[in-house]
């Protein structure tokens, strides 16, 4: 351990930076104007694929004849995907949100959330309704922060005190949703997972790391080269198409899986493939984590 006593540095610095560790910059001017708007840092983790150890292996050096432009190319590349990967799950958690407003409200009421005979333990239910009640504010007055349909029900109805599914799993986080489905009695997660034409087992790890996925999105972070901590499920169908499932190639293979009994699953891998086709300088097959004995990916196959 040691002390940081890094200095923060002016654009014109950041650029000499870059130089001295071999980067290729043309356009001084516009490569300066870039890197105020992305900042060094966020610049330097798109640059990380580019780099390489020096002959005393005592430095991380850029491989000859990498330029600022291909590492921007990157991060516009990662952008573009991040935006795409947002669009689907998006899709995917309206889908999932209705699934547990649909069928299983039909069969055991509005409030069946409520009831701890439909979780798989009393105590982790307990634990989820806090969760629930907390991101509700049910114990807050009405304030506009609890949202329109939330207000409406506490102002027009006092019993019972939760508002119905559709009302609550509207509002609350992708990661409850998550939680709630994993805790769920198989046959209710049966009846969810239908929507998805997946196992409910297998759904339920996927949503576990579409919830981690869409954190990243949220946050603007990385997708590409990337290997994330939370590990999909791979389904039998699935084997060997979505593997690794712990990098953007799996995670894409698992999305358009989910999007099909949606009817969007054609025209997101059409986007998918629009934006590697307007990328041609980045290498796609590395920044997804394709297999490289495969050098090809499964959506571009219809």
């Amino acid at each position: 351990m040691r002390p940081y006593c890094k200095p923060a540095l002016d654009v014109e610095k950041q650029l000499g930076h870059l130089r001295a560790k071999g980067l290729v910059i043309g356009d001084a001017a516009a490569s300066g104007r870039r890197l105020q708007l992305i900042g060094l840092h966020r610049f330097c983790g798109y640059a990380l694929p580019f780099r390489e150890r020096g002959a005393h292996r005592e430095k991380l050096l850029f491989r000859p004849g990498t330029t600022f432009d291909d590492v921007i190319a990157l991060a516009e590349f990662d952008r573009a995907l991040r935006l795409a990967v947002m669009d689907a799950i998006e899709r995917i958690e309206v889908a999932l949100r209705a699934a547990f407003g649909g069928p299983l409200a039909v069969a055991l009421g509005p409030h069946w959330y409520t009831d701890a005979a439909n979780w798989d333990d009393a105590n982790r239910h307990a634990v989820f309704l806090a969760r629930v009640r907390d991101e509700l504010r049910l114990d807050e007055a009405p304030h506009e922060r609890h949202g329109e349909a939330v207000r409406h029900y506490r102002a027009e109805y006092d019993q019972p005190e939760y508002p119905p599914v559709w009302v609550s799993f509207d509002a609350v986080t992708f990661g409850t949703l998550s939680q709630a489905f994993s805790q769920l009695k198989v046959a209710h997660r049966k009846v969810v997972a239908r929507t998805f034409a997946v196992d409910e087992s297998v759904l339920s790890s996927w949503l576990h790391a579409l919830t981690v996925l869409r954190n990243i999105c949220a946050h603007h972070g990385r997708l590409t080269h990337r290997k994330f901590v939370v590990r999909p499920k791979v389904s039998k169908a699935l084997d060997p198409e979505m593997r690794p499932q712990d990098r953007l190639h799996g995670m894409l293979v698992l999305i358009h899986t989910l999007l099909g009994p949606l009817d969007t699953a054609e025209e997101w891998r059409q986007t998918i493939l629009r934006i590697i086709a307007q990328f041609r300088s980045v290498d796609a097959v590395a920044a997804l984590g394709t297999p490289v004995n495969s050098r090809t990916f499964p959506l571009a196959r219809s």
